[in-house]
């Protein structure tokens, strides 16, 4: 592969873990907005998870396996394609000022 499709490639991975992390902060913004404020601690924890559907273009955030949100996003192309599959998120770090502030990294081969 070429440095422009590997550069395409890590950009397009970047931009869905980007919005995999916005959609994580804002669930847990409207749940805490939900409890005027406060993070309530209960032990009943919410499990939640991201579902993609690529032809659609669409991300969707399940919150015990209920629709809560969805999102339109970017897909890979036929050279850098989106990882099909479940992965999970092995890093999460500040992206700095641009596409949302904040990254997540998957656990998919080819790197974070």
């Amino acid at each position: 592969m070429n440095r422009a499709k590997l550069s395409a490639a890590f950009f397009l991975i970047m931009l869905f873990a980007l919005s995999i992390t916005q959609i994580l902060v804002d669930a847990h913004s409207d749940h805490i907005s939900a409890n005027n404020g406060t993070a309530k601690d209960t032990s009943l924890k919410k499990n939640y998870s991201i579902f993609i559907e690529i032809e659609d273009k669409t991300l969707y955030l399940l919150e015990d396996g209920k629709c809560i949100k969805e999102y339109t996003i970017a897909s890979g192309k036929s050279g850098s394609p989106s990882p099909i599959g479940c992965w999970k998120i092995v890093e999460k770090g500040d992206w700095g000022e641009g596409f949302g502030g904040r990254w997540m990294g998957l656990d998919v081969p080819w790197g974070t």
